[in-house]
């Protein structure tokens, strides 16, 4: 048709073929394109009576029907407007953009409105060239192109690269029921040359929006780098409910990195007038390290965090989220400067679920609510923090983390009631905190400074939970670590140390409350302790470097105070870490254990040295035990140094108690070595050194199998009113040093060796029994009576 035609209305019949040319003109009220009809539309042809669009009162296009018009923008103007099942509506130009205005629209089943690929190509404002891919809505695969466009009304293209074009736009307007069924595509093209290409934009303006079909503006794949980012769709109707289909904004799968997914938009009410505004982003199971940004607003009712989607909101005033939910994949990240308020009206009752991963970047802000339960449903075992904290966390006070959640708490974040109740940066505090269950809470790994955590109630780790940190100190009226609960300060030490093994072809054990072990070759710790029995705060040493491997690291430093009850059924530890091949074992690090009133439990306590193959065995660390009232602890110290297959182990570490004992009147103090459980070529060896007293004297000093203890400080005597050895441990009395073993008794069975150099001088009870298969007595023994 070349001419014009003016009639009431124009049909084109079944199979009828129907071609407009740039100069024809059809003036009319209804239009229908039955089944099977085929229509093309030039470019400057005319529909109605305005040439800029098509205008007609009725358009419908028929059973498997396909009309294109060559317009790169075509606005079509109608009062009803059907397109029924199968048929297809597209233009023809290389860049698309449709605006249908109508008072109703229905897009049956398999009908498809399609501006796939009419975008940009590599001219768009997130384009990219090479293998990245583009952005839009959210920044494509392995690209540093930021986002643009807006979240709340998208009317942009979709961004390309040299040989693929970005998503077109469609914009629905629709003043009674838009009823989709069918498919409306914006999504970006994809590439095996380079990056894919971001979706575009749909933007549906409806008083009622229902049906099945799809909104689609995902972003391209690519075989050969990034895929392209996700594009933004905007929904704005009053009724939502009887829309059931899918609205998807995925980033494109690429072959170095996948795109981010894009920005999905709804605002609608619900019976009795209830405004919701809510943001999807969905990235269909494809982790990114690309994010989706969401500019312009500060407000909505629902976060919806899907399929590894990653976002960031672009604004600098307070942002109010009511509430989110998730798959446990998605990442909400608050960058620096930003605020947010984030379900604020739940976990007042019950704990309220974070369903997804809350990253607070340092300078950013959140109010949270006040009791929170982080746990992680994802299947596919990606090791995400459930919920990072760099910057500042406001209104939490109950905190359970469980069935997997993992929290990390950096140095210098902040935490408090509200914002003007803030602690000091390097102290966490809340009223209670419960890791179980496999759940992680992950203190100041970033640093050795101190770092205070602070409950009003409890802290409690049990079945499965991990509390750890490097250098932590926790007040608490009450510490619970149930059975199977670990609460460690394992390899803290992030420097060397103050006396770190010396490194030859292999490595000696660093030292602390043992020597470290000596290594293969020789090499030997640079200092053979430190500190005294009663020393904690320190930090274990690292381990000589080996040949080719880094010595490994000492333990941290771990101090409790408890006002009312430390209950210990699992583990509490600052054991140094492991050497590979031929470096050092580190040493065990500090436990200090302050408790006003009681302590139970059967679980253990340690601060053992790391092993090694072929460097030294790590020396023991440094534990102490203060407890003012009921002392009812049956579990065990560990103190062991490390082991080593072919070197020196570790000497044992010290344990210091001052409690009060059943039978004992009053405070008594204890001392407790113990190396059975270290295994070398040779025996490594513990030091009492007491350089500030002429005097040490115990209540009890414990010795454990295969232990060697030496006195190490001349001029000190060296007390013991009971002493309790295992077999095959020695006891060295240095030069210039005294020791009276069970000083009170008139007679004494004692099981280990003694080592008494030329200048020591032993004094044992009126009547011994020395059963230690080993003693050298070179010095001065005062005895009255030995029983062989």
């Amino acid at each position: 048709m070349q001419g014009s035609i003016t009639a009431p209305s124009l049909t084109i019949d079944n199979h009828g073929v129907f071609a407009m040319a740039a100069t024809g003109k059809v003036y009319t009220e209804a239009l229908e394109l039955s089944a099977w009809s085929v229509t093309t539309v030039a470019d400057t042809a005319v529909f109605g009576n305005d040439v800029t669009k098509i205008a007609v009162g009725n358009f419908k296009i028929g059973y498997k029907a396909h009309v294109t018009f060559d317009q790169s923008e075509l606005a079509i103007e109608s009062t009803s407007f059907t397109m029924d099942s199968l048929s297809t509506l597209v233009l023809g130009g290389q860049k698309k953009k449709l605006t249908l205005t109508s008072g109703a629209v229905y897009i049956q089943d398999g009908a498809v409105i399609s501006v796939a690929g009419g975008g940009n190509l590599d001219d768009g404002t997130g384009s990219t060239s090479g293998t990245a891919g583009a952005s839009y809505g959210g920044v494509g695969g392995n690209s540093s192109v930021a986002t643009y466009g807006s979240a709340l009304q998208p009317v942009d293209y979709g961004s390309g690269s040299t040989d693929c074009r970005g998503g077109g736009i469609v914009r629905l307007v629709v003043s009674g029921t838009a009823e989709i069924d069918g498919l409306l595509s914006a999504a970006g093209q994809e590439s095996n040359m380079t990056g894919g290409a971001s979706g575009g934009s749909i933007y549906v303006e409806a008083a009622t929006l229902q049906g099945h079909g799809q909104l689609l503006a995902d972003g391209g794949d690519s075989g050969a780098g990034g895929g392209g980012g996700g594009g933004r769709i905007a929904i704005h109707v009053t009724t939502l409910s009887s829309f059931l289909g899918h609205v998807t904004a995925y980033g494109g799968t690429g072959m170095q990195a996948d795109g981010a997914a894009g920005s999905i938009y709804k605002q609608y009410q619900q019976s009795g007038g209830a405004q919701f505004k809510t943001i999807t982003i969905d990235n269909n199971g494809r982790p990114s390290d690309s994010y989706s940004h969401v500019p312009g607003i500060t407000s909505i009712t629902d976060l919806f965090l899907y399929g590894y989607g990653q976002v960031k909101f672009d604004m600098s005033s307070l942002i109010t989220i009511g509430k989110v939910t998730g798959d446990y994949t998605g990442t909400l990240t608050i960058s620096a400067g930003q605020r947010y308020s984030i379900a604020t009206s739940y976990g007042t009752l019950s704990p309220y679920g974070l369903q997804f991963k809350l990253k607070i970047e340092e300078g950013g802000q959140a109010t949270i609510p006040s009791k929170i339960l982080l746990t992680d449903n994802d299947s596919t075992g990606q090791d995400w923090n459930n919920l990072e904290v760099y910057g500042t966390v406001i209104g939490v006070r109950e905190m359970t983390v469980a069935s997997g959640g993992k929290v990390l708490v950096h140095s210098r974040s902040r935490s408090g009631v509200d914002s003007n109740n803030l602690n000091a940066a390097g102290t966490l505090g809340f009223n209670t905190i419960d890791v179980t269950t496999d759940g992680v809470l992950e203190l100041a790994l970033d640093s050795v400074d101190m770092y205070n955590v602070v409950m009003v109630k409890k802290l409690s780790v049990k079945y499965g939970g991990t509390v750890q940190g490097r250098h932590l100190v926790i007040n608490s009226p009450n510490i619970q670590v149930s059975s199977g609960g670990s609460l460690h300060v394992n390899g803290g030490n992030l420097n060397p140390g103050a006396a770190p093994g010396e490194a030859g072809m292999s490595g000696a054990g660093g030292s602390l409350g043992g020597k470290g072990g000596q290594s293969l070759d020789g090499a030997t710790p640079t200092a053979l302790w430190q500190g005294t029995h009663r020393s904690t705060g320190q930090f274990g040493s690292a381990g000589g470097a080996g040949s080719n491997e880094t010595g490994a690291s000492g333990g941290g430093v771990l101090e409790l105070r408890v006002s009312t009850l430390l209950n210990v059924e699992g583990t509490i530890s600052a054991d140094g870490d492991d050497a590979s091949h031929s470096a050092g074992g580190g040493s065990g690090g500090s436990v200090y254990i302050k408790v006003e009133q009681d302590m139970t439990g059967s679980g253990k306590i340690s601060v053992r040295g790391g092993s090694s193959t072929y460097g030294g065995g790590g020396g023991g660390g440094r534990l102490t035990v203060d407890v003012a009232r009921d002392f009812h602890f049956l579990g065990d110290f560990r103190l062991c140094g490390g082991s080593s297959v072919h070197a020196q182990a570790g000497g044992s570490g010290s344990g210091f108690a001052r409690i009060q004992e059943a039978g004992t009147p009053g405070i008594v103090n204890n001392i407790y070595f113990d190396n059975s459980c270290a295994h070398g070529t040779s025996a490594g060896v513990a030091y009492i050194p007491n350089p500030d007293d002429n005097i040490l004297s115990v209540n009890r000093l414990t010795i454990g199998d295969k232990t060697i203890v030496q006195l190490a400080t001349e001029g000190v005597h060296y007390k013991a009113l009971s002493l309790d050895c295992g077999t095959g441990s020695t006891i060295t009395v240095g030069d210039n040093t005294v020791f009276s073993p069970d000083f009170e008794l008139t007679y004494s069975a004692i099981s280990c060796s003694f080592d008494l150099r030329p200048a020591g001088e032993l004094r044992l009870p009126k009547s011994v029994e020395l059963r230690g298969e080993a003693s050298s007595l070179e010095g001065t023994a005062i005895i009255l009576h030995i029983l062989t």
